[in-house]
């Protein structure tokens, strides 16, 4: 059962609030507020479908399309890095502001806050929360354009055209997924792995 559409309507201010805080107001460094801010996230998606997660059990075939996701979507990225400043003559320096973010802690650290929270929190509550409601509401591929589009544009408070294209092209990414396959755990595994894997093991600068 997917969330009331009134009450998703209310939830949807949390994340605008939080990402104008992360990466607009930002009175901490970057992950002092990145990690609290998904975890908000995160509980509000296990409290409002965390009976249907749990009733999704996890498969073998969740685990292989999200690894092949995330490889895909790698792909489609690292071929935007060479194409983009070619077309934008700031896109090598919106990229670098990106992993200027990451920068000031541990890879380690980072690379557990990516898969254990960062990722999990946002797929659950984007396709599983946001996108699952919509389509129930508006229809599969309006549910999906909706969410990619409403996440894309929460990345305007960021200032940088680079990431704003990321977030839009991941989520239409990720989104897709979700209305093909209805799998939120193969989006799990893809979101923690794509993160894990441009921002700190393969970087694309």
């Amino acid at each position: 059962m997917t969330t009331n559409t009134r009450t998703l309507r209310w939830l949807l201010v949390v994340p605008v609030v939080l990402w104008i805080i992360v990466f607009a107001w930002k009175p901490l460094p970057f992950w002092d507020l990145m990690v609290p801010s998904m975890a908000i996230l995160l509980i509000l998606a296990v409290l409002l479908r965390g009976s249907a997660f749990k009733l999704e059990r996890p498969t073998g075939f969740d685990v292989l399309s999200g690894i092949g996701s995330a490889a895909v979507l790698y792909g489609v990225f690292k071929l935007g890095s060479i194409i983009a400043p070619l077309i934008l003559p700031g896109a090598q320096t919106d990229i670098g502001g990106v992993y200027g973010m990451t920068s000031s802690i541990s890879p380690v650290l980072i690379s557990c806050f990516l898969l254990l929270i960062i990722g999990p929190a946002e797929s659950l509550f984007w396709q599983g929360t946001v996108q699952a409601t919509w389509m129930d509401r508006f229809g599969k591929n309006a549910g999906w354009l909706m969410t990619a589009g409403f996440y894309g544009a929460i990345h305007i408070a960021s200032l940088n055209p680079m990431l704003v294209t990321a977030a839009l092209t991941a989520g239409l990414g990720w989104g897709l997924q979700y209305r093909l396959q209805g799998r939120i755990w193969a989006i799990v595994v893809s979101h923690a792995l794509w993160d894990f894997s441009i921002l700190v093991l393969w970087p694309i600068k």
